[in-house]
């Protein structure tokens, strides 16, 4: 027999108590709770191992994306680019800035 604080006494065992909290049936090994943990966990390491070089994938396509559209003078900014180096000739200052990028990629 077991007192609560409400001064019931209910006659059982502490498994078949009708008052115990639904907590206890999610939180148990086999429950939901544990389940999404360890999906979780898996998840963070298995992210912690790609994410920088998918990262480094994604920033060199960019790189060589730009790049290629400087050196095929297709880009929309190759005119604000060629004025922010006044002092180069535009006709191989977009070329030289699309090659570098290019380039750029295998740095990273």
């Amino acid at each position: 027999m077991r007192r609560f604080q409400s001064g019931q006494t209910i006659a059982g065992s502490a498994e078949t108590d009708i008052a115990a909290p639904v907590e206890a049936d999610i939180a148990t090994e086999g429950g939901l709770l544990p389940r999404l943990r360890t999906l979780e966990d898996r998840t963070v390491v298995i992210l912690r191992v790609i994410s920088l070089p998918l990262l480094r994938l994604a920033i060199g396509a960019v790189f060589i994306w730009f790049g290629a559209l400087k050196i095929a003078d297709a880009t929309p900014v190759a005119d604000f680019v060629a004025n922010t180096l006044p002092w180069f000739n535009r006709a191989w200052v977009v070329l030289a800035l699309g090659t570098v990028e290019c380039f750029a990629h295998f740095l990273q």
